[in-house]
């Protein structure tokens, strides 16, 4: 059967949200104005690659998922195909590949709505472009960027899965340890947040960006400092996955979520020690350079100039911190992220198998 075919056997009509619209009107409708879109933005010999990379890592130059959704939605999955093909080299290889993300009867273990099963198929078939699937690190984007569905393992699968998970588990024992699995992670977590609004808008927000936003507090919270440089949060796992960084900081700083960092000291404490006396060195303040960041910044509070100068470093670096009004919303979002964990493992362990 061939992937058209296998795409329409499966598909269903669904009502996508307003936002999720929004974004899906300014996809490419095909693949050839998928790859004409990334001219300039990708690498000069390949624009579907990443700029910053060679071509040989093959390293996507933006989230594709959001594209690939679209492709499947409307019937599309021979284009589907060309994008694969880019990633893993031989047509025929592209077509299997597409047709298994396709045929895999994820509705038959799984429940959820059409969205939650669309990101699915788009996000495993992404993770698998770029190779096998092995150990924790796609577990991770499995967790961070479908956990705003609501979607459980169905109750006769869950004895399986639970021993599924603790062989898991017992291979990855020192990231575990300490954790005792229950079947009841499996099921619908009981406090679907559907009142936080930072929940809310990840759900309309791609793939990609809701990793970045997850990892950016992570980060924050993993490093004790309430700012960050949104640009320095997107790991190599996520790269891999494909984020177009501009537009995905673009994104979160105008969420409302994130707003810039008046503490200075905070923001001294995102540069390194050699750059904070080279970023105050204008000022003309006495202080020793060696000091602790705490000292310095008590000597130079109060000069306008230093002031300046350090907020200047933070629009320039694109430094963030987590908006007060928002701030327990966002850090709920995050905790319920890491409570989806264990069914996004299944997942993985899965799509290895």
């Amino acid at each position: 059967m061939s992937v058209h075919s296998l795409w329409h056997s499966t598909r269903s009509n669904g009502h996508s949200p307003s936002r999720r619209q929004k974004i899906m009107n300014t996809i490419p409708e095909t693949f050839d104005q998928l790859e004409a879109s990334l001219v300039g933005t990708g690498h000069p010999s390949e624009p579907l690659y990443d700029a910053v990379y060679s071509p040989s890592s093959r390293m996507p130059a933006t989230d594709f998922s959001p594209w690939i959704i679209h492709m499947f939605k409307t019937g599309r999955p021979a284009d589907v195909v060309k994008l694969v093909s880019r990633f893993i080299g031989m047509p025929n290889s592209a077509e299997r590949l597409v047709a298994t993300t396709i045929q895999t009867p994820y509705e038959s273990y799984l429940d959820g709505d059409e969205t939650f099963f669309r990101e699915l198929r788009s996000t495993m078939l992404v993770l698998s472009m770029r190779g096998s699937v092995k150990g924790t690190t796609h577990t991770i984007i499995l967790r961070d960027s479908l956990f705003v569905h609501r979607f459980r393992i169905k109750p006769q699968y869950q004895d399986k899965a639970f021993k599924l998970l603790q062989r898991f588990i017992n291979q990855n024992n020192r990231q575990y340890m300490g954790f005792t699995p229950s079947k009841e992670i499996f099921d619908y977590p009981p406090d679907d947040p559907t009142e936080n609004p930072v929940f809310a808008w990840l759900k309309q927000v791609p793939a990609s960006v809701r990793c970045h936003f997850i990892t950016t507090l992570d980060w924050m919270l993993d490093r004790g400092n309430s700012a960050i440089s949104l640009q320095r949060t997107t790991d190599y796992t996520l790269r891999e996955f494909g984020i177009n960084i501009t537009d995905s900081c673009r994104w979160l700083r105008e969420s409302g979520y994130f707003s810039p960092p008046d503490d200075l000291l905070c923001i001294a404490k995102c540069i390194s020690a050699e750059d904070l006396p080279q970023v105050l060195a204008a000022c003309r303040a006495e202080f020793n350079p060696r000091s602790p960041k705490k000292k310095i910044i008590e000597k130079v509070q109060s000069i306008p100039e230093a002031v300046e100068a350090l907020k200047a470093h933070a629009r320039s670096h694109e430094l963030v911190c987590l908006s007060p009004a928002a701030k327990d919303f966002s850090l709920a979002a995050r905790a319920y992220s890491k409570r989806c964990a264990p069914r996004c493992e299944i997942l993985a362990i899965e799509m290895a198998r």
